[in-house]
């Protein structure tokens, strides 16, 4: 079993505000001397979670524990330094099976023209690989902050509570 690190509250890179860090993204191509992205992107966001672990060759569904509630999502990264294949929160019934190939990573924006390709939260990652110890890396910048809906709101004055709907119990 392998274990990750959760860091919060830590600053990637330029200002913030109180509680938030920042996430930068720069994607590009360039052909024959034409150059398409580039703009970095930065992501504000409150919480990050973290894993970059040296799995052993030829493990088969190793467990790495990492835990990561991504209903708040807005970054989503994860590279491996060898082919290997991840399976998310079961070896035998995943919800996700990534084939990663080496150092070709995936990344995903919140507002992205391309489907986010995790789509429940993280309870574990399962990581088989080949005759080479990997280096797998995961990263998820998460908007941690509570989420407040209508159906939650009420106001109470006194004797009177006026509730989301308009009714005043």
């Amino acid at each position: 079993m392998i274990d990750s690190t959760t860091i919060d509250d830590v600053i990637f890179g330029g200002d913030s505000m109180a509680g938030e860090s920042t996430a930068r993204v720069s994607r590009s191509v360039s052909i024959a001397g034409v150059t398409v992205g580039g703009a970095q992107q930065t992501i504000a966001t409150d919480g990050q979670v973290t894993f970059s672990k040296v799995i052993p060759a030829n493990q088969t569904d190793a467990q790495c524990n990492v835990n990561a509630d991504l209903g708040g999502a807005h970054l989503l990264a994860i590279e491996a330094s060898k082919d290997c294949t991840v399976k998310t929160n079961s070896s035998s019934t995943p919800i996700q099976t990534l084939s990663l190939k080496a150092n070709i990573p995936r990344i995903w924006v919140q507002n992205d023209v391309t489907a986010n390709w995790l789509t429940s939260d993280i309870s574990a990652l399962y990581v088989t690989t080949g005759g080479e110890d990997t280096t797998l890396k995961f990263v998820a910048a998460i908007d941690t902050s509570p989420l407040i809906t209508t159906g939650d709101l009420s106001i109470t004055l006194g004797n009177l509570t006026l509730t989301a709907d308009g009714t005043v119990v």
